[in-house]
């Protein structure tokens, strides 16, 4: 292990959590396979039980940043100015990197206010490049009509948000102009994947389209990786001189150093150090697809799967994406409503299809059809009169929730 990360576990001692959690560790460790995984369940309670526990420090200066993420539990980032610098600076490398350069006008889509974290990243990650751009701070919040407006009336050359935002604002700024002139030319993605699907589409209303990640980014930590033209979706570049990061078996938490094996994303932080992140649980699931090097590339494979229950039973995101896959429907959007009417639940799944994809009333039924037989404890409650029958709605992007604060599309909603 690197004397820099020997320092990071040493300082990280300090607080209460890393010193509980590195008990039975040895005082000097050769690698960080040797120190134990941190899961956010348990940190994230450790923090909201007192949140010096996981500090390393008093917060006096920097940023206090917040991710609801897409569970809706709040989680509280204490950020240092110095850190918040690093972060700007890598950030406005993945920006250059991604396709940015000199003299563009880049509209930040991003979401503000309630301690959000990607406006103010990419506002700071733009200010912080090493060749002049101009940043058109336009947010999220306005319509997508409004959106498409200011983007002619400004002569934007770049977008970066969210894939859902990005959608929207997409196919309202082609239909205002038809096939006059466009300045548009680029469009950077960030807090989401983006599926080739959506981003066919993307090109389709606006032909010429340059399409990249902005850098795989997340408020728990700050920038991870980057991606460089030899980037295909999904792909990035490990940001060695910020992070390290790891491939694990879920189960038995073994690395996984082979290219090509999928396994659980840990991240450790070298920038952090008020709040140290030492092998964290992000959530992420990928696989390297080069050989060890500075700047390993690897290729993220979706979240790990979230969860949701009706009446009595418990299931999995990935269980309708299974169903909905076998019952021969492509998708480029998947979302889950659960609610409650009356003294019953109901589930609605909605569908955005894939180019290509004709819609049915007849392959919704299907889908219905097979949940009902692969997650059979629903059948039982809807026969119980606990459950309402579960609907299928065809859908377009616009008709998707998203979440409020970071501008995601949401996996699962649940109003009950």
């Amino acid at each position: 292990m690197t004397a820099a990360l020997e320092a990071l576990v040493r300082h990280a001692r300090r607080c209460a959590f890393y010193r509980e959690l590195y008990a039975e560790s040895p005082e000097v460790v050769r690698s960080l396979a040797e120190l134990p995984r941190v899961e956010q369940g348990a940190y994230w309670s450790a923090y909201r039980a007192a949140r010096e526990r996981v500090l390393c420090g008093e917060h006096v200066d920097g940023l206090m940043l917040s991710s609801g993420g897409t569970t809706g539990a709040p989680k509280r980032t204490h950020v240092s100015q110095n850190e918040w610098t690093k972060i700007a600076v890598a950030g406005s490398e993945a920006l250059l990197s991604a396709g940015l350069e000199l003299g563009d006008r880049v509209g930040n889509l991003c979401t503000a206010g309630d301690l959000a974290t990607s406006m103010l990243f990419i506002h700071a990650s733009v200010l912080h490049a090493r060749v002049p751009m101009l940043e058109l701070p336009l947010g999220s919040a306005l319509p997508p009509e409004t959106l498409a407006e200011r983007i002619h009336e400004l002569s934007v050359h770049a977008l970066v948000g969210t894939p859902s935002v990005l959608s929207r604002v997409l196919e309202a700024y082609a239909r205002q102009r038809g096939a006059g002139p466009k300045s548009l030319r680029k469009l950077l993605f960030l807090g989401e994947m983006l599926a080739k699907d959506q981003a066919d589409q993307m090109r389709a209303w606006v032909p010429g389209l340059a399409i990249a990640s902005a850098g795989h980014s997340m408020v728990d930590i700050g920038l991870v990786g980057v991606a460089d033209p030899s980037c295909a979706l999904g792909e990035h570049r490990e940001l060695s001189e910020c992070v390290r990061l790891e491939i694990v078996d879920p189960e038995t938490g073994a690395v996984i150093d082979e290219p090509g094996q999928p396994g659980e994303l840990l991240v450790t932080s070298l920038v952090r150090r008020l709040q140290p992140m030492i092998r964290y649980q992000v959530g992420d699931q990928a696989m390297w697809v080069e050989p060890p090097g500075p700047g390993r590339k690897y290729q993220l494979l979706g979240r790990a799967p979230a969860f949701w229950s009706l009446s009595a039973g418990s299931y999995t995101f990935a269980d309708v994406e299974r169903v909905v896959a076998e019952a021969g429907v492509r998708t480029a959007a998947l979302q889950l409503h659960v609610s409650r009417e009356g003294d019953r639940e109901r589930l609605v799944i909605k569908l955005v299809p894939a180019r290509g994809q004709v819609e049915s009333a007849e392959l919704g039924a299907r889908v219905v059809e097979l949940l009902l037989a692969r997650l059979r404890w629903i059948r039982r409650d809807i026969a119980a009169g606990l459950v309402a029958p579960v609907t299928v709605e065809w859908c377009v992007p616009g008709d998707l929730t998203l979440s409020a604060r970071a501008g995601k599309t949401l996996l699962v909603v649940d109003t009950r």
